[in-house]
């Protein structure tokens, strides 16, 4: 009796053992599930999003970035097409250039020499001399350093010289013959107060800003890790105040980043001047980089009502000019955030005086840096 109560006791037990087995059994069963289903739902939800488009460009849009040395169908190193960055064209006729004025030093007025035995840039101004910079064109004219340039049979200042000439393209390479003292952002510097000076009698002038051309070798404090932060503070600079940039220096560049030997004039001397190939290669370049649409500033300028003195030119509050990082990547930006570019601020309609057109009437001294 007792061992048959015992037996019925075990088979009791053993029945709720099994019956705990199988809760315990399905329990995990339905958490199992339960991961499953959530786990082919994500699978789904993964599998069912688009992939990324990847879109090939020749001309992306890009806002805020300098993009340098990308080749482009022509293998010439230049930035995509970009508001301000002017990117390679159809060539254009000489005759767009009869409302330019050029400005540079003794490396333009090579440029000059070769215009006035080709005309490739029709009927263009020159306002060009050795040892020029944005720092010394606002010297006196009584300075015995004095280096500014003549025009029509006269020493004058820039602000003067193209208010009279009466062009309002103005085409502008300087900074060679200071920025070995003054430094990148000093170079800046003294050429926005030019411009100001500039804008202030011919307040409807554009500029078009071309990159300082590249050295032959390193002199000192002047080389060309200067000179690159200089053209990179000049591309965010145009960005900035809507003015074009020209990259002339990207064509005169070695796999080295230096001026190639064959387009030197004087490479046993200074090693920054051009010969008469350069000249072609540059003309070439000027005239297939002709802007094709408007170049929008950022932030929006307005000069000063009154006309600065040259000897004292107008205090400006600027904001310094950071160097840029360089980039070999494209961004894509929507169209919108093209169009939240603020308008320029009206400019005042101040007349420039006009007088007759005639050829500048210049020399060519020995070029020397500033002392």
């Amino acid at each position: 009796m007792v061992l048959e109560t015992r037996s019925a006791k075990n088979i009791v037990i053993s029945a709720i053992c099994i019956v705990l087995v199988a809760v315990v059994l399905a329990s995990c069963n339905k958490t199992a599930l339960s991961e499953e289903t959530t786990t082919t739902a994500v699978s789904t939800s993964v599998q069912t999003t688009a992939e990324p488009t990847v879109v090939t460009t020749t001309e992306p849009t890009t806002v805020g970035f300098d993009f340098v040395n990308l080749p482009d169908e022509h293998g010439e190193r230049r930035t995509p097409n970009v508001t301000y960055f002017v990117p390679y064209s159809k060539k254009g006729s000489s005759s767009y250039f009869d409302d330019a004025v050029f400005i540079g030093d003794s490396v333009s007025m090579s440029l000059m020499y070769y215009n006035m035995s080709t005309s490739c840039f029709g009927k263009a101004t020159f306002l060009t001399s050795g040892s020029l910079s944005a720092g010394n064109a606002m010297w006196s004219l009584d300075n015995p350093k004095s280096v500014h340039p003549t025009f029509q049979g006269q020493k004058l200042y820039l602000s003067d010289a193209v208010a009279m000439s009466g062009k309002k393209k103005v085409y502008l390479m300087l900074g060679v013959n200071e920025l070995g003292y003054t430094g990148a952002q000093g170079g800046i510097d003294s050429l926005l107060k030019l411009v100001d000076t500039i804008l202030a009698k011919t307040p409807d002038a554009m500029f078009y800003m071309q990159s300082v051309t590249p050295l032959s070798y390193d002199r000192g404090s002047l080389n060309m890790e200067v000179v690159n932060e200089y053209n990179a503070l000049l591309s965010e600079l145009c960005r900035q105040r809507g003015w074009y940039f020209i990259d002339v220096a990207s064509v005169f560049k070695n796999e080295k980043g230096y001026l190639i030997p064959e387009y030197c004039s004087d490479l046993n001397d200074m090693g920054i001047h051009f010969n008469n190939d350069a000249c072609k290669i540059w003309a070439d370049y000027l005239l297939t980089h002709i802007p094709t649409k408007p170049a929008v500033p950022l932030v929006s300028y307005q000069p000063a009502q009154s006309q600065p003195s040259e000897t004292q030119p107008q205090q400006t509050q600027y904001v310094q000019i950071v160097p840029v990082e360089i980039y070999t990547i494209v961004v894509e930006v929507p169209e919108s955030a093209e169009k939240n570019t603020t308008e320029s601020a009206a400019k005042p309609q101040t007349k420039p005086h006009t007088e007759s057109q005639s050829k500048p009437v210049t020399t060519i001294p020995n070029a020397v840096f500033d002392e």
